[in-house]
């Protein structure tokens, strides 16, 4: 059964944007992009997979 907003399986999910993701500790709420990797991720079902990987770049 496929699952609502489900891509193919296998398929990978790309989010990009020319915006700092940093949210500081003390933040009372995400930055947009972290909300928008965070609202793909929840839609994938990524809470549900057996094995988890997030990659970034790494850029400051």
């Amino acid at each position: 059964m496929r699952r609502r907003g489900m891509g193919d399986e296998g398929s990978i999910t790309y989010t990009a944007a020319i915006e700092s993701a940093e949210t500081k500790d003390l933040a009372k709420d995400l930055a947009p992009f972290t909300k928008r990797v965070h609202r793909e991720a929840v839609r994938r079902g990524y809470d549900q997979a057996v094995r988890k990987v997030a990659i970034g770049d790494g850029a400051p």
